[in-house]
């Protein structure tokens, strides 16, 4: 019984490490669309629309002896709300892991991370 409270107290307060971080297109790209030209605005022919894309390497590393560094590349597509009379079109979104958009730009989906041109 006591080493069950010992395991029990490491577990909790022993070693701390930061959450994984979400998954990345990186790790399966077959479930992700192809958004490109990445890191540029692109009006979709025909459709009235702007799309925008781009992509970033988040890393994480824990506290754990020695420290683990975890780094995924996210890639995300977005699109602008109210084209073109939106006032905070010149606002773009900051590139995380979970790809949060602007009050112009709003999140479409995750973008694979390698090749592949398309117009989302």
């Amino acid at each position: 019984m006591k080493s069950i409270g010992i395991a029990l107290f490491f577990a909790i307060y022993g070693r701390t490490a930061l959450a994984a971080l979400p998954d990345s297109c990186q790790l399966g790209e077959t479930s992700c669309d192809a958004c490109t030209p990445r890191e540029s605005e692109f009006p979709p022919p025909g459709v009235g629309q702007v799309w925008y894309s781009h992509c970033c390497t988040v890393s994480k590393t824990n506290t754990e002896d020695p420290p683990v560094t975890e780094s995924k590349k996210y890639c995300w597509s977005y699109y602008l709300t109210g084209y073109p009379n939106n006032l905070f079109y010149p606002t773009k979104p900051t590139c995380s892991e979970n790809g949060g958009g602007t009050s112009a730009w709003l999140r479409y989906g995750q973008c694979r991370t390698t090749g592949g041109v398309s117009s989302c």
